[in-house]
């Protein structure tokens, strides 16, 4: 969704849509990989959410009793800083490589605001993720990402929106 070209994330409005969306990204990740199911249980899986907002996202994991969440993005938003998400391009995700188990970037992949880049932002993620990271993604609301870059980099896995690093 944008508002003149800024986008707005969905859980900014829904922090309940967030919550379940959270648990549903968590429930589904620790029932299809041991590896990462032993992260969330221990609380030290690593998420990065793009394309925060004010972290509604980063809330909900939180609640799932994640410690390592980070949220980022491009626009300076009110109430970003009592959630901890802070203002970074998702181009140039400023963190080292393979940082995460985790990245969700939940409707700021919209054609509006990444008309032509969607490939750096793909590498980008791709990078900061550890190995075997998965990232969850959409536009909009519809999961259905289809960049050729996206196959070239990840392995579809059978969970919606959801790609596993080579």
């Amino acid at each position: 969704m944008t508002e003149k070209g800024k986008h707005i994330p969905i859980f900014d409005k829904d922090q309940k849509l967030a919550n379940t969306l959270a648990s549903s990204i968590l429930f589904g990740l620790s029932h299809r990989y041991p590896d990462l199911a032993e992260e969330i249980k221990k609380h030290t899986l690593s998420v990065l959410d793009v394309g925060t907002g004010r972290g509604g996202m980063l809330e909900s994991f939180r609640k799932s009793g994640l410690t390592k969440v980070v949220g980022i993005d491009y626009n300076k938003i009110s109430g970003q800083k009592e959630t901890g998400a802070m203002r970074a391009d998702a181009h140039f995700l400023p963190f080292q490589d393979e940082s995460f188990n985790l990245v969700t970037s939940l409707g700021a992949f919209e054609s509006a605001l990444y008309p032509n880049d969607l490939s750096k932002i793909l590498k980008e993620i791709h990078r900061v993720l550890k190995p075997g990271g998965v990232m969850v993604a959409s536009d909009g609301l519809d999961f259905r990402l289809t960049p050729p870059e996206l196959h070239n980099l990840f392995e579809e896995i059978d969970m919606v929106g959801a790609w596993r690093k080579k």
